[in-house]
């Protein structure tokens, strides 16, 4: 063989590389095209982030990667906060805060003027509330000059900057961009581990690569178990009950892991005859209407979804 015969293979294996490794890079390039990254949290981290201002305070407790709690009150019309299960767009907060982004560095807040920025009061507050007990506070003021981003204050720093626009947005319509209708989590299509447990009966099955599997036994897409849970997840939530025990007879037990891991309880008040899922005594509580869910959980007693246990 010809040494020219011998580079020629060589050469377009390689040119064809440096056009993926190209490819590559034009697909996962930084998601912002100008400014620097100021501050970066990690969703394990943070207790809470929240917004304050004179129309309305806007709370976000984490409960997953994709989920956590929105406590919304809205200045002059609601007595109580609405509380609401926020995700899976939950998650695009912490893209958004991953990092922190500055569009634009101003300077030392010394050595500004603060009312040219609406930064003078604290009329609006960014607060991170981390798991050390820590707070990070932002003072969040006028939108920027020919910009839809924020002039924004690190009250630790003592410095303005230029606030990317998103969490803000986010934040100020989260019952309406965050909030969940249905009990999505429950979807086995974004699980690896199912955990049921009903009285004496336990399944666990685990997501093996793209196969499912309980102890040595294949589970097929078909499982009666995974229908079931596909249809609750599309149920609609009816409301919520404040953290605390749930009143009622316990029914059984989910416990899920996926993106995201939930240990799940749900309940019947037969006084009130709604059925009730629960995160736990310190969380709130779903609803589920009893006309709704009856003929499923009726279903579940059947014994269909328990095979040979």
């Amino acid at each position: 063989m010809s040494v020219k015969r011998r580079i020629w293979p060589a050469l377009v294996f390689a040119i064809l590389g440096l056009i993926a490794a190209l490819w590559v890079s034009v697909d996962e390039g930084p998601k912002h095209e100008e400014g620097q990254a100021w501050e970066s949290f990690s969703s394990q981290d943070i207790r809470s982030i929240s917004l304050t201002n004179a129309r309305y305070k806007v709370k976000f407790t984490p409960l997953s990667i994709s989920y956590g709690w929105i406590e919304y009150l809205e200045n002059g019309k609601d007595k109580e906060p609405q509380v609401l299960l926020a995700g899976p767009k939950g998650k695009d907060l912490w893209f958004d805060l991953s990092p922190l982004w500055a569009t634009k560095v101003m300077g030392d807040a010394s050595r500004l003027k603060l009312s040219e920025y609406g930064l003078e009061n604290d009329v609006q507050l960014f607060t991170v509330e981390l798991n050390n007990n820590k707070n990070l506070v932002y003072r969040v003021g006028q939108r920027g000059f020919q910009s839809s981003d924020f002039f924004t204050l690190d009250m630790q720093k003592n410095a303005v900057f230029l606030w990317n626009r998103e969490t803000i947005s986010l934040l100020e319509r989260a019952p309406a961009r965050l909030a969940v209708e249905s009990p999505t989590f429950l979807d086995p299509a974004a699980l690896n581990k199912i955990v049921l447990i009903y009285k004496e009966k336990i399944r666990a099955i685990v997501r093996q690569s793209k196969d499912w599997r309980e102890g040595q036994r294949s589970v097929y897409p078909e499982e009666p178990l995974f229908k079931w849970m596909e249809r609750v997840s599309k149920l609609k939530i009816e409301g919520y009950r404040k953290a605390g025990s749930p009143a009622g007879e316990e029914l059984f037990r989910l416990d899920l892991e996926g993106d995201n891991a939930f240990a799940l309880r749900f309940y019947f008040d037969a006084g009130a005859k709604v059925y009730l899922i629960s995160f736990g005594d310190d969380k709130p509580q779903l609803i589920l209407d009893e006309k709704s869910f009856s003929p499923l959980y009726d279903e579940f007693r059947a014994g269909t979804l328990f095979p040979k246990i």
